[in-house]
């Protein structure tokens, strides 16, 4: 398993400036608009779909950049450098961008889900309601024939 490493940015909807200044000083053009997307607007406008997709291309380039993190550290300390930090401190900064735009996405597929789960709640009453009444109906004949058909059955037999 992977080492987790704690992000210094916090996971706001709305970012602060300097956060978004560092953004853009590190993150490419694709990875911006990824990045973007994940709060604000852009994020409340989203379709469940569109979420899930942006949410799976944010996950595989934190991983990137976090795998990135641990290979430059890893190299760092075998050179025998005494200042691993600061030789990788963009890498660290690009993952905790992309480690926040998760949250984010993630928090939103949470909140879509309780959105559908409570409207399912909601019908699901009027939906038993309706089946019930439908089900009430299409039995009532069902039971008049079976009786007739037993009498029936029973008639005949007594005869032969």
């Amino acid at each position: 398993m992977a080492k987790k490493t704690k992000s210094s940015y916090p996971s706001f909807d709305v970012l602060p400036a300097d956060v978004l200044g560092r953004a853009k000083e590190l993150l490419t053009a694709a990875e911006k608009k990824v990045f973007d997307s994940s709060f604000g607007a852009a994020l409340s406008k989203a379709t469940h779909a569109q979420v899930q997709a942006a949410a799976k291309h944010t996950r595989i380039l934190r991983d990137k950049w976090r795998d990135l993190y641990e290979s430059q550290t890893r190299a760092a300390k075998k050179a025998g450098r005494s200042a691993v930090a600061s030789v990788n401190a963009r890498t660290q900064d690009k993952h905790d961008l992309l480690a926040a735009a998760v949250l984010r996405f993630e928090k939103r597929l949470g909140e879509l889900k309780t959105a559908v789960e409570s409207a399912v709640a909601k019908a699901k009453p009027a939906a038993k309601a309706a089946i019930a009444k439908a089900t009430a109906v299409k039995k009532a004949p069902a039971k008049t024939s079976a009786k007739k058909a037993g009498k029936k059955s029973v008639s005949r037999r007594g005869k032969a």
